[in-house]
């Protein structure tokens, strides 16, 4: 035991430091946020002076290669200009009001008063209380859309999720540049590698060679590609669905986040329809691009939808 605590007195002022910061930054992050999850009823509108019938969108802050770097944020996102919903995406602070949803959970929305979480929850929600986009689709069509959201969002994430948070997780946050503090941004970092590494063995897609990994994702890009084919959305229709607002939100993380992702060089050789076909969707949903990577991250945001929309 003495000797235990003679090496702790040994040990440089800087380690010290940093330990101290380490845990501070836990704290801030961990039991914080698990305490407003666990007193999540009482907690107060994030905007309590809200608009009627404007949505209230809260997601990670804006990275400078990409509108969202979460896939299920830019699908709400797009889903809502696809249906010419009015949004905003008000500012959060890290370290002032909980920027995490009532369970703890990103994206997450506040309409007319009221909290909702997950993005199948969100959307439904907004789909009940706006516009269905899925009108137009047959029962059969339904049940397509269906499988592949959920090929989209249960399997192919996992394998591009692995590789830039497992394989490529230095070059990923240098890419996206998140607003933190360096200490900040080397924590969130070191402790999503590590989830994943868990997470990647539990689910099985880390217990797979490289070359398994492959045929897992190919599989699932080629079965996009597939369907797709030459049509200008992806259900056939003269209107985009849902599902285009899924494959969006998954599609430009492995083609516009410049980490070599094993994908993007599968789809560009492979499937040139697909990457046209995103093309089309950021020409004809989002204008301003450009505008919303220049600004990285603005205090606040206000979308509101043209005659065109």
């Amino acid at each position: 035991m003495y000797a235990l605590i003679d090496a702790a007195f040994a040990l440089p002022l800087w380690v010290w430091t940093l330990l101290l910061v380490v845990g501070y930054v836990t704290y801030i992050f961990a039991f914080k946020n698990a305490r407003l999850v666990m007193s999540n009823q009482s907690r107060e509108l994030f905007t309590p002076t809200w608009q009627k019938d404007v949505v209230y969108l809260y997601g990670f802050p804006r990275p400078r290669v990409i509108p969202d770097l979460s896939p299920f944020g830019l699908k709400v996102e797009t889903w809502m200009r696809m249906a010419g919903v009015k949004y905003e995406r008000p500012e959060q602070g890290i370290n002032g009001r909980p920027r995490w949803s009532r369970k703890g959970q990103m994206p997450w929305i506040e309409l007319n008063g009221e909290e909702t979480d997950d993005s199948f929850f969100i959307l439904a929600r907004l789909t009940n209380h706006f516009k269905d986009l899925d009108t137009t689709l047959s029962e059969e069509e339904k049940c397509v859309s269906q499988a592949f959201l959920q090929m989209l969002e249960h399997h192919t994430v996992a394998t591009y999720f692995w590789y830039r948070y497992v394989i490529a997780s230095d070059a990923f946050w240098r890419e996206v540049r998140m607003p933190f503090p360096g200490y900040v941004r080397w924590l969130v970092q070191k402790l999503t590698k590590m989830g994943w590494k868990k997470k990647g063995h539990l689910i099985g897609i880390g217990r797979h060679t490289t070359e398994e990994q492959r045929q897992l994702w190919q599989a699932d890009l080629s079965s996009v590609a597939g369907y797709l084919g030459d049509k200008t959305y992806f259900m056939g229709g003269p209107r985009p669905t849902m599902i285009d607002a899924v494959l969006f939100g998954h599609l430009c993380q492995m083609l516009y986040i410049p980490i070599d992702y094993p994908q993007t060089a599968y789809l560009r050789d492979k499937c040139a329809n697909v990457v046209a076909y995103v093309t089309r969707l950021k020409q004809e949903f989002y204008s301003d691009w450009d505008d919303l990577l220049a600004t990285h991250a603005p205090p606040s945001e206000k979308y509101r939808p043209t005659k065109n929309d």
